[in-house]
């Protein structure tokens, strides 16, 4: 008999980002005597999901995907309930807007714990911003716990009115299997400097939001006022 608590994440991936990462990270140290790991993925158009589902087949996470045509699909919902009852989920982990939004009707009035995670989504277009709206001011209420990446989006969280006491600050682990595996080719070796050198760098995609242009204009300064 599987006494083992079964974990979905679900997750409308469009590349291999951060929220990503989270969730292989979560799915390779997760504690598998106690806890079933499992990742479902939104169905695009463009295939743009395949990288995670890739990733997470290299480290041995199971995967499943399912159609989502439109912003609102309810064939969709109805596949995702009859997934849940078929796999005996008891945890929903969701990962952005849409998957809250699908998590939470998907598992209406099913005996399932719902968990959310906050990645801090960008605001760059209208529609971005209606959806985080919806998730914030009402998707949220009906959600067990929501995690919060930084103790800058819990307090974000709080001044939307989210319920103080659903929110979890988790910051992200870092794990170097991963990035390593993912990112340096074999047989490559890294070139380090003398000494004396010192080197910078910021972790992020290029995307206004990461603030890339704070990290060059603060070098601007050191080079104007030290060199």
């Amino acid at each position: 008999m599987n006494n083992k608590i079964h974990v979905l994440h679900l997750r409308d991936s469009s590349g291999l980002y951060g929220a990503e990462r989270v969730i292989l990270t979560l799915g390779r140290n997760i504690d598998q005597h106690r806890f079933r790991f499992s990742l479902l993925c939104m169905r695009r158009s463009d295939a743009s999901n395949r990288e995670l589902i890739a990733a997470a087949h290299s480290i041995g996470i199971k995967v499943n995907e399912i159609g989502v045509e439109g912003r609102l699909n309810l064939k969709s919902v109805s596949k995702l309930r009859t997934f849940m009852r078929r796999n005996k989920v008891h945890i929903i982990h969701t990962h952005d807007f849409k998957s809250d939004f699908y998590g939470f009707m998907g598992t209406a009035f099913l005996p399932v714990i719902r968990v959310a995670t906050a990645h801090g989504s960008t605001r760059d277009s209208r529609i971005k911003r209606i959806y985080l709206f919806l998730a914030e001011k009402i998707i949220y209420r009906y959600y067990d716990k929501i995690v919060a990446v930084s103790g800058d989006l819990k307090k974000f969280l709080i001044s939307r009115k989210v319920p103080f006491r659903k929110i979890e600050m988790i910051r992200n682990g870092f794990d170097f299997h991963i990035l390593t595996n993912d990112t340096q080719p074999d047989n490559t070796e890294l070139e380090f400097k003398p000494a004396d050198y010192r080197i910078f760098g910021i972790i992020g995609r290029l995307f206004p939001d990461k603030g890339h242009h704070f990290f060059l204009e603060a070098f601007k300064s050191v080079k104007e006022k030290h060199l």
